[in-house]
């Protein structure tokens, strides 16, 4: 990650916000939802912890790296809040979650199909960015 200029100073976490604020989100969030407005969501970022992606209507949050303190943090969250439709979006991560109303688990190949269903090009370099994140070139 450090060698790629794109990425230079950022943790993964940041690294992902960063990626996010181009066709990633779409990406994503094509994944979990069906009918969407991209531009309707807005990327927080949660000292580097977690990120989120959310609108008038959803609050999704995105573990980019393990982190058990957040994970009690986000299901206190979830539990509260009730006026949005709220879940776990993990990346390339296996944690166990069977605990949380509403979760997935997805993989960098999971996100490029989710933009391609949304057509965006395979071969993007956006896609690239993200594979090298995850050392999946």
């Amino acid at each position: 990650m450090e060698a790629i200029p794109f990425f230079n100073g950022l943790s993964k976490t940041q690294s992902f916000e960063k990626l996010s604020e181009f066709t990633i989100k779409e990406a994503l969030l094509t994944c979990v939802l069906s009918d969407f407005d991209p531009d309707s969501f807005i990327i927080e970022n949660h000292d580097n912890r977690c990120l989120t992606f959310n609108n008038e209507k959803y609050l999704f949050f995105i573990l980019i790296e393990k982190d058990q303190a957040i994970l009690e943090e986000i299901k206190e969250a979830m539990d509260t809040i009730q006026h949005l439709h709220t879940a776990i979006i993990q990346i390339e991560l296996d944690l166990d979650l069977s605990n949380y109303k509403r979760y997935f688990r997805l993989s960098v190949n999971d996100i490029i199909k989710g933009g391609v269903k949304r057509g965006i090009p395979k071969k993007n370099l956006f896609f690239t960015l993200l594979k090298d994140l995850y050392g999946k070139n």
